[in-house]
């Protein structure tokens, strides 16, 4: 019997528990909506503050809103966490300048509770936009300028243009659409020269349109700038012409015209036609066929599609006149021949040159000059060597010089001829150095050493008996030497042998024959490079005679052991004539 009454006490006491529950009151979350803050056309931050968790926790939070007076989480909703407190959340998603009410929610397993609804309006209006003044202008293009503000609403952005106030082209500006306040601008193309535009700037937002101010530029352009500058290049049948030509924006066909005067007659195009831009170019033009010698007139022609434009006339002069000659004195005079000279100037017409001589100003020959015909425009040396003359002979010479143009003459000059022979003269196979009582005979020294370092003796020693020392005694010092000594390599037998410029007579110099020669070449021609040189004259069985040419006993006659061949002893081998 306990047994059931205990079953009955529990069953009793379950039923006690439901009712006790189901008599629990159900509360909702108390949150209260903060002020919204940061406020954009789109944007704001709202929240709230949740006071009392409710009957159970919060398990969501946010904050609702919607254009309607009481938003609630089926309107548009942040989601940020759970549990009480305060909280923080971005609106997003709005349309500018609008009312908006917004309010916080938090939700628990009971429901969801609300604060107080508060209204906010998002910031936007029409755009505000304003025309500047345009940049970039050239005769057929622009680049439109302004300012946008587009007052928290995203604008789209254009230009219209034209030559009214009516506009009729439209351009986006390149930085379309815009937020904020933004420089705009747009380049447009294909306008017309000189010509007044007009221009402004249309901008659309959400909440409607705004035009600008109306602005205008001008198109550049006007007709060509020119200027002709001096002739350059020119020679005797061509010319280069030359100028500057602004094409002031427009392009420009550029001419030189040109002739024998101011009517010209004849055209060429400049090299660099067209001209573009707005600078001052340099243009030219090479013309040919001119006549020498020969004024011409020219101009610049330049045209574009405003008009043409002639520069100033210029002229220049093509080159060319008779030669400039000038006469010179007479050079490398001889016995029987000089250099006759001068200078020729051709002008830059090739001119043939002569030389007039004679014993008289009738002259009576001619030759033509060396360097004949001569050309340029600078003074050439002209110069004849002229033969067959008489010794001691005056006689007179000119220059004539002749071009397409006519013939110049130079003033006469004068020179004489040397003696028959004269020292120093190259003739007979040698250089004189010596020349008798007569005028017409002597002696003449090889051009050159016939050696630098021999020997006078041949093989041993012995006496030769060419002891002469005289002038005219060399020759047969040598003849004897030779026939004593016989065939070998020896200072007179080198002589002896020579075959030089046609002669074979040639003989070592006795002493007073090279003394001469030192005497009356060395010290002015400096022909001689050894030392020394042997003579034939002999002086011993052991000796010969030889002179020093150089150093400090240049001049000096002395004997030589016969055996030596140092260099620095010579042989400088003579004949008579």
């Amino acid at each position: 019997m306990k047994t059931i009454n205990e079953k009955y006490l529990i069953i009793i006491l379950i039923l006690a528990l439901i009712l006790l529950a189901g008599c629990k009151k159900e509360e909702v979350p108390v949150i209260t909506t903060t002020a919204v803050s940061k406020i954009t056309a789109i944007t704001a931050i709202g929240g709230g503050n949740i006071s009392g968790e409710g009957s159970s926790t919060v398990t969501n939070r946010g904050v609702c809103w919607s254009t309607g007076t009481k938003p609630t989480i089926a309107d548009n909703v942040t989601t940020n966490g759970a549990g009480a407190g305060s909280f923080s959340s971005n609106i997003v998603g709005l349309k500018g300048a609008t009312i908006y009410f917004v309010r916080a929610y938090a939700t628990n397993n009971d429901g969801t509770g609300y604060g107080m609804a508060m209204s906010f309006t998002t910031l936007g209006q029409s755009p505000a936009p304003y025309s500047a003044t345009a940049t970039n202008i050239t005769a057929t293009a622009a680049t439109l300028n302004g300012t946008v503000n587009s007052n928290y609403l995203s604008t789209d952005v254009t230009f219209e243009y034209g030559t009214t106030i009516s506009y009729g082209n439209t351009i986006i500006a390149i930085q379309s659409p815009v937020n904020g306040n933004t420089n705009v601008s747009a380049s447009i193309s294909g306008l017309t020269a000189v010509t007044i535009y007009h221009y402004r700037i249309k901008a659309v937002n959400s909440l409607g349109t705004t035009y600008s101010n109306d602005i205008t530029f001008t198109t550049f352009g006007q007709v060509p700038t020119v200027s002709t500058t001096a002739a350059t290049k020119i020679t005797t049948v061509s010319a280069q012409l030359n100028g500057t030509v602004n094409a002031n924006y427009l392009d420009a066909s550029v001419i030189f015209e040109f002739g024998l005067s101011t009517s010209y007659g004849t055209s060429i195009t400049a090299i660099q036609s067209p001209i573009t831009g707005n600078v001052n170019a340099s243009v030219d033009a090479p013309i040919t066929g001119l006549e020498f010698n020969t004024t011409y007139h020219y101009r610049i022609k330049a045209i574009n599609s405003l008009g043409a434009t002639y520069s100033n006339d210029i002229t220049f002069k093509t080159f060319g006149q008779v030669p400039t000659v000038s006469i010179l004195t007479a050079t490398n005079i001889i016995s029987t021949g000089a250099s006759i000279n001068g200078n020729v100037n051709a002008n830059y017409l090739s001119t043939v040159v002569t030389f007039e001589y004679g014993t008289t100003a009738s002259y009576g020959n001619t030759i033509p000059a060396i360097q004949s015909p001569v050309t340029g425009n600078t003074n050439t040396p002209v110069n004849a060597f002229i033969t067959g003359l008489e010794f001691s002979t005056e006689y007179h010479y000119r220059l004539a010089a002749v071009n397409f143009l006519g013939t110049t003459y130079s003033n006469d000059i004068q020179f004489t001829t040397a003696p028959l022979f004269v020292i120093g003269e190259k003739i007979n196979g040698g250089i004189i150095f010596y020349i008798d009582g007569t005028g017409k005979h002597g002696l003449v020294c090889a051009t050159k050493d016939q050696s630098t370092g021999i020997k006078w003796l041949n093989l041993s020693y012995q006496t030769t008996g060419a002891t002469a020392t005289a002038i005219g005694t060399g020759q047969a010092n040598t003849t004897t030497i030779v026939s004593v000594q016989g065939a070998g390599s020896y200072a007179a037998q080198l002589c002896n042998d020579l075959d030089l410029n046609g002669y074979t007579d040639w003989f070592l110099p006795s002493i007073d024959e090279l003394s001469l020669m030192y005497t009356n070449l060395n010290s002015h021609y400096g022909l001689f490079t050894s030392d020394g040189y042997w003579s034939s004259s002999e002086v011993s069985r052991q000796g010969a005679l030889a002179l020093d040419f150089g150093g400090i006993q240049a001049g000096i006659k002395r004997s030589r052991p016969k055996e030596w061949s140092l260099a620095g002893v010579g042989v400088r081998a003579i004949r008579a004539f």
